[in-house]
């Protein structure tokens, strides 16, 4: 896709997504004059600071200055990157757009068909599950697991035994096999006839977070022969859309509970998800088929920041534990372990002991790097206690020298601490120096040019000169012969009266916003200049033409200011001819820098002829 597609695509899904609908659908809006307003979503207050404005399409928050448009919101509210939350407005809009810069339209077009027949096969096995005469055994299957009322939401399924069932009903939607095997549906036998991969399976759809179907999970019914041979559960193969590093079963369904309590449940399987859900439960997710990867602790992290790891009691649920606290820590996530009873799974322990038994577990959840310290421990149990605690604080300090900030690290070693019978200040050092070798590693790669850090502060000046021309923009047009943006000193400020020059004649407004897609600092300008509330201009008597050349005024008297300061610098160093000519460059400058602290009537001539050396 172009960029002028993928904005252009931009711009239809920001046209049909109303602020004030949008941010209204998450949280309550109160109508307050031309303006919404409520308590702010993003930190805790009792007085609404929360602010929508219908108008410039835009929101802010006068307690923890958190603003933007549509998409920025999305973006905040939900975790997730531009991108993402485009294609969370897209879905809402009904819009079928596909959002991939960078990208041909030719992958885009079959991606778009992969999400459209993966789709369409869900519903296929959804049907056979409730009319198929085939499926009774599988009918049986969920009402004795009791697991009925999950069937519409989860979408559950069921893949006729007879592959014949599946290419019948493809030839009657006129859907190509070939693009039902590159969904990871139809597969080849070894003599080239097709058949369905999941065929006699209870399908479990898996769903994105927006809840898009990008593949499949088959379980096999009870008693089905093939269980010794392949096993009880076949998940979709690798595709274009199906990543099982990138995927968390139920998704669609916990990220919202996830952002409510800002925590997560993580099961072993889809049945206990399931189970978890029926049960009030409804931020519990699981890996699909996989270890845990970094992939899926960042997805998490954009919706929690505490995760629970609930376990089978066995030595498979402490080696998954064991690997995975370690990636959760470096993705900065507090972690707890509940450690099921033998013989005992989430699904089986809800049917038996109920909700609250769950919740009193959840709530006496072991923290993760205690779990980590004690498995350790366990595994050592065999050598003298001292030789086990060595090797349990090496583990603990490699993972501990990954936390991405000291506070959190203190509070991870203080637990280490206390597991291993060790002090802190020992733990501590340990992890300084591996991370000190860290560094040194990391010291010996190809050093990458670092870029330039603008200065934090925007002065006054250019601020307002930025804000004038976006409420009335022929004020760019009577900049222009006085002022370029190399004369201004924030660089998002240059950057962006730049685009102003770039595009005369355009809505200021257009051009301020979609700088919000645009990397910082440049988005924390145009977020600050969509929400803030400029009341310099609310009056009638305000006079643009005299603002701006007061503005313009003080940025070039500035620059030339600081222009003369170098040439001085330069001057001190330099010697002969050199220096004779910098002198006199100095007169010059500093005459013209007092004939412009005059005003803009003796200014004028010097703004249009100056020529900086």
């Amino acid at each position: 896709m172009s960029e002028a597609d993928f904005k252009s695509q931009i711009e239809k899904i920001r046209d049909a997504s109303d602020v004030v609908d949008i941010i209204g659908s998450y949280i309550t809006l109160n109508r307050k004059g031309p303006h919404y307003e409520a308590l702010c979503p993003f930190h805790k207050e009792k007085t609404p600071s929360f602010k929508v404005n219908p108008n410039r399409q835009s929101f802010y928050c006068f307690g923890c200055h958190t603003g933007g448009d549509v998409f920025s919101f999305v973006q905040k509210y939900e975790g997730v990157d531009f991108l993402h939350a485009a294609r969370v407005l897209a879905q809402r809009a009904g819009l079928r757009i596909e959002l991939t810069p960078g990208v041909s339209d030719h992958d885009a077009r079959e991606k778009d068909k992969l999400l459209s027949v993966s789709q369409a096969v869900a519903g296929y096995y959804r049907n056979a599950l409730l009319k198929s005469p085939q499926a009774q055994p599988a009918r049986d299957y969920l009402n004795q697991r009791h697991l009925t009322p999950a069937l519409e939401l989860f979408q559950i399924g069921y893949s006729p035994l007879q592959s014949d069932d599946m290419i019948r009903w493809a030839r009657g939607a006129d859907i190509a096999l070939e693009l039902l095997e590159m969904a990871g549906v139809m597969a080849r036998g070894e003599k080239g006839d097709w058949y369905d991969r999941f065929r006699g399976r209870l399908m479990f759809p898996v769903l994105d977070d927006i809840g898009q179907v990008l593949g499949f999970s088959g379980r096999l019914l009870p008693g089905d022969p093939r269980e010794n041979r392949t096993g009880k559960y076949v998940n979709s193969p690798e595709t274009p859309l199906f990543r099982k590093s990138r995927i968390l079963y139920g998704m669609h369904l916990a990220k919202k509970p996830m952002l409510d309590r800002r925590s997560a449940i993580l099961c072993e399987g889809q049945i206990d998800v399931i189970r978890c859900h029926l049960a009030g439960f409804s931020h519990a997710v699981a890996a699909q088929g996989t270890a845990i990867t970094e992939d899926h602790a960042r997805i998490l992290r954009r919706s929690a920041d505490d995760i629970t790891l609930v376990l089978d009691g066995d030595t498979a649920g402490s080696e998954a534990g064991l690997r995975s606290i370690p990636i959760f820590i470096q993705a900065g996530l507090v972690s707890h372990v509940v450690t099921m009873p033998p013989g005992s799974d989430p699904d089986s322990f809800l049917q038996e002991q109920g909700a609250e038994a769950l919740a009193t577990l959840l709530t006496e959840a072991e923290p993760g790097m205690a779990f980590l310290c004690r498995i350790h421990l366990e595994r050592n149990r065999d050598m003298p206690r001292e030789t086990a605690v060595i090797r349990a604080a090496k583990e603990v300090i490699a993972a501990a020298s990954k936390a991405p900030s000291s506070v959190f690290q203190e509070h991870l070693l203080t637990q280490a601490a206390a597991a291993l019978g060790l002090t802190r200040d020992a733990l501590r050092r340990d992890v300084i120096h591996a991370q000190s070798r860290d560094q040194q590693r990391q010291a010996h790669r190809a050093p990458e040019e670092a870029p330039a850090t603008p200065s934090a502060r925007i002065p006054p000046s250019e601020m307002q000169l930025l804000e004038l021309m976006v409420h009335f923009p022929h004020c760019v047009d009577e900049a222009a012969p006085f002022l370029q943006p190399e004369h201004f000193h924030h660089p998002a400020c240059a950057d962006l009266y730049r685009k102003f020059l770039q595009h005369p004649g355009d809505e200021d407004w257009d051009l301020v916003r979609e700088c919000i897609e645009e990397p910082d600092p440049v988005k924390t300008l145009a977020v600050r200049l969509i929400t803030e509330e400029h009341h310099l201009f609310d009056t009638e008597e305000v006079q643009p033409h005299e603002i701006a050349q007061d503005l313009i005024l003080s940025i070039r008297l500035k620059d030339m200011e600081s222009h003369l300061r170098r040439l001085q610098d330069r001057r001190k160093q330099a010697e002969g001819q050199e220096k004779a000519k910098l002198t006199e460059a100095c007169l010059v400058l500093r005459s013209d820098v007092e004939t412009v602290r005059q005003g803009w009537e003796k200014a004028r001539p010097i703004l249009e002829l100056h020529d900086e050396l």
